[in-house]
């Protein structure tokens, strides 16, 4: 009797585990789609703006700040599709290395030391995309606005 309240207890464990790990995939994927709105909508929206003015209005300053706004959103949206395709390839890692031997009654192909080092490695790059990402997202933002202001006046 007790062996199999601690299995349910232990299976609640695992769902709820599996619950919050899936809102955590939820949100990242949210996040970046935000992300990607608002690069795309912003280089659209530039692009627009300062092709329908006269050269004559275009300062070469403007265009500095146009042209690394433009490659700051760039690659703000490559790291953050980077994040998202890392974020797939960890969990396949993870469903492959360790869950599916386990559920066919094998042991994990990756113990210990090396699963904890790849999932580590995983993590890292995920973080790290996930930073730069939004540091570029920042500074292509304003890098634009800074164009958008000296049009302004």
């Amino acid at each position: 009797m007790a062996n199999e309240a601690d299995t349910n207890d232990r299976r609640k464990e695992l769902d709820s585990f599996n619950a919050h790990q899936a809102d955590n995939r939820s949100r990242a994927t949210q996040l970046v789609n935000y992300a990607f709105i608002l690069a795309g909508g912003t280089f659209t929206t530039s692009v627009t703006v300062f092709s329908s003015k006269p050269k004559a209005e275009i300062t070469p300053a403007m265009v500095a700040y146009l042209h690394a706004g433009w490659y700051y959103l760039f690659y703000a949206t490559v790291l953050f599709f980077s994040m998202i395709v890392l974020i797939i390839l960890r969990d396949y890692y993870i469903a492959e290395v360790a869950w599916r031997p386990q559920l066919s009654g094998r042991s994990p192909y990756l113990k210990g030391k090396f699963y904890k080092l790849f999932y580590f490695m995983f993590e890292s790059l995920i973080i790290i995309s996930g930073i730069w990402g939004a540091i570029d997202l920042i500074r292509g933002l304003d890098r634009i606005m800074m164009a958008a202001m000296a049009l302004v006046g």
